[in-house]
């Protein structure tokens, strides 16, 4: 099972732009950069966590073109979001 109790099988049908992404925030709690990240229609799962980074999430778009608008006008508008790594899922 995938994120979320999605079967991997079934992720790579619904979307070419899968994507995950790590952030990280400025000096607010990593939850609430999570939490605000849940509420996005396209982010399937956010989590806070320890690390280098403050947040992973899981992003599914409709293909690879829309996730650089996706990036730049939802994610990074999210306030507290400093910096993100974007690692396309490859299988």
């Amino acid at each position: 099972m995938g994120l979320r109790g999605h079967s991997p099988s079934k992720m790579k049908e619904k979307s070419h732009g899968r994507s995950v992404h790590l952030h990280r925030g400025g000096t607010g709690p990593r939850a609430g950069i999570a939490q605000k990240l849940k509420k996005v229609e396209e982010i399937k799962a956010a989590h806070a966590v320890t690390g280098h980074y403050d947040v992973i999430a899981y992003v599914e778009v409709e293909d690879i073109e829309k996730l650089g608008d996706f990036i730049v006008k939802k994610i990074h508008k999210i306030p507290g979001v400093v910096k993100t790594v974007t690692n396309m899922v490859i299988s």
